[in-house]
Parts: structure tokens; C-alpha cells; sequence
């Protein structure tokens, strides 16, 4: 094991990397516009490390405070402003990662829940790919099993969806918790993952989170060896 482990330092990537197949890096919540400023290196870093051919982004890609259902800032960022400003953040995360599957978040549905409020139909919604400019190698969707293990960006915690669902499950949306909790029984061994996530905390988009004194865990997760071992990463 311990050779998987190296002290993160602010390398700077700029080309991707191809890795084992086998091996999955799993990004937390990004929440463009509101990264952290020092996570995405840190899992281009875990991605070399642990040697990874697959990415998959557990989900919340983009925030979009301005149109959430939570209180907006009045001193924040216009709807256009931080739509560029997300647009520009995600660039960089396209170049570094060209080719993905990104689990859709509760932020990422709140355009179609918006249309859907309003009683537009969805014919009129452009796709994932087209709303934020995403590459080809870029696929969006609710969950996928690799290797039996689910990946989702999910609603509840991770161990209580592996209980309900009788299978391994990883798990972004809660941005304060990171673990992984492994459950054994007479005829399989499984195991939950919850990410951590890779928010800036200081962004006026988690003002929300102040009043319950929730700290983000900035971390992200790898899954090695066709689904056998699974890792979590704290920046």
C-alpha cells in the first residue's frame, strides 16, 4: 500500500494522462465557479499516482448560485457572470481531463428544474454537452456500475445507499464527509465511498454552510484494481 501514497505537492500539470484502465479516479463536487484554487492539480497528482485510466466526476460540476433554490447574494455574481466565469474554470478541467463521465448532481438539474417549474418542455433544453461547452469524450449521466460498484452522485450517504442497494457505492453530494466503510457478509465483501468534495469554503455560494459550521473535506477518491480496493485522498 504504501506505494501508492506520495505527499501532495502544487505540481503543475498541463497534458493529460492515460493510465490503467482499470484503476478509476473519482473527482468530489466542484461546484464551478466555486473550486478550490489548488484541487485540480491535486487530482491530476492522485490520477499519476495511483496510476488511473478512468475519471469519473461524482457530480455538482458547475453551483449555479445565481439560480439555485438557496438564498442568492445580492453582492454576488449576475446569472451571466458566473455561467463565463464556471465556463472558463471548466476549460481548464477539459484539458487536463478530456475524457469523462460526470454522475449529474442536484446542482447541475437545477436549469431542467427550473424549466420544469416554469412549464417549459425539455425539448426546448440544450444537452449537458452543449450547456457547458463539454468535449465528446465528456458523458453525462445519472449513475453507472463499473465493475459492480455504482457510482452516483446520490442524495442520502454512501453506506446507506450500499446497504439499500446491496452493492459498493460511490457517493459525492456531502460535501463534510469522507470515508470509506466496508460491509462483509456470507456471500460478498462490499464497500461505501464518500468523496469529499473540492469547494472553495471562503466562495459567498456556501454562506449556507455557516450557520451549521460544516467544513468541507477537500479530497477525492480512487477505486484500484477493477473495483477491489478503494482509496479516499484529503488534500
Amino acid at each position: 500500500m504504501s506505494k501508492y501514497f506520495k505527499k501532495y505537492k502544487s505540481f503543475n500539470y498541463t497534458e493529460p494522462y492515460k493510465g490503467n484502465k482499470n484503476n478509476i479516479l473519482v473527482i468530489g463536487d466542484i461546484h464551478a465557479p466555486f473550486t478550490h484554487k489548488e484541487y485540480l492539480q491535486f487530482c491530476r497528482h492522485q490520477q499519476e499516482v495511483f496510476d488511473c485510466g478512468q475519471v469519473i466526476f461524482i457530480g455538482d460540476i458547475v453551483d449555479f448560485h445565481y439560480s439555485s433554490f438557496h438564498n442568492t447574494d445580492p453582492d454576488g455574481l449576475s446569472a451571466g457572470d458566473e455561467a463565463e466565469e464556471a465556463q472558463q474554470q471548466l476549460e481548464e478541467w477539459y484539458q487536463m481531463f478530456p475524457n469523462a463521465t460526470v454522475t449529474v448532481g442536484n446542482h447541475d438539474l437545477i436549469m431542467y428544474r427550473k424549466m420544469f417549474a416554469s412549464g417549459l418542455s425539455r425539448i426546448y433544453a440544450r444537452t449537458w454537452n452543449e450547456m457547458f461547452h463539454a468535449p465528446k469524450g465528456w458523458t453525462f449521466v445519472d449513475k453507472i456500475i463499473v465493475n459492480n460498484v455504482m457510482y452516483t452522485h446520490g442524495v442520502s450517504n454512501a453506506l446507506k445507499r450500499m446497504k439499500e442497494s446491496r452493492i459498493s457505492v460511490v457517493q459525492g453530494h456531502l460535501h463534510s464527509l469522507q470515508y470509506v466503510q466496508r460491509s462483509q457478509s456470507e456471500v460478498n465483501n462490499l464497500y461505501a465511498i464518500q468523496t469529499g468534495c473540492g469547494i472553495d469554503d471562503e466562495a459567498f455560494a456556501f454562506a449556507y454552510n455557516k450557520p451549521f459550521n460544516a467544513k468541507p473535506i477537500i479530497g477525492c477518491a480512487v477505486v484500484l484494481d477493477k473495483g477491489k480496493l478503494p482509496i479516499i485522498i484529503t488534500l
